[in-house]
């Protein structure tokens, strides 16, 4: 994960032990990365995500969400418009399993992210 994630400023876990484990393992948390562990996330539908990710510090510019199915991988499909990779794209409505990693950018401020709104850059699966 250390080779496909960019430099993060934000983390948004679930405070679900298996999440946190998850997030610990990727080798991405450091000292300078704000992290906020919480509920919300847990059985969160796309739309609940949508808005923890809108209400994200606007000077936090890289974001890492590390949730559950089916709310994040319905969160990547749902921000992924046009430009978006479109064998990721493929790839992530086949199947988003355990610790794979959809890379999204958003042009301008987290409050603009919406349906189709964003770029799904890479898709990374643990075996690759």
């Amino acid at each position: 994960m250390t080779r496909n994630a960019p430099a993060l400023d934000y983390i948004l876990c679930s405070s679900a032990a298996r999440t946190r484990q998850t997030l610990e393992s990727t080798g991405l948390v450091t000292p300078t990365v704000l992290i906020d562990f919480t509920s919300a996330i847990y059985q969160a539908h796309p739309e609940e995500l949508l808005e923890l990710v809108t209400a994200a510090p606007p000077a936090d510019r890289t974001l890492l969400l590390v949730g559950h199915a089916p709310g994040v991988p319905g969160l990547a499909e749902k921000l992924a418009g046009p430009g978006s990779n479109t064998e990721a794209l493929q790839n992530l409505e086949s199947k988003f399993p355990t610790s794979a990693l959809a890379v999204i950018t958003i042009e301008g401020q987290w409050t603009d992210a919406g349906d189709g709104a964003a770029k799904l850059v890479d898709f990374v699966v643990p075996r690759a």
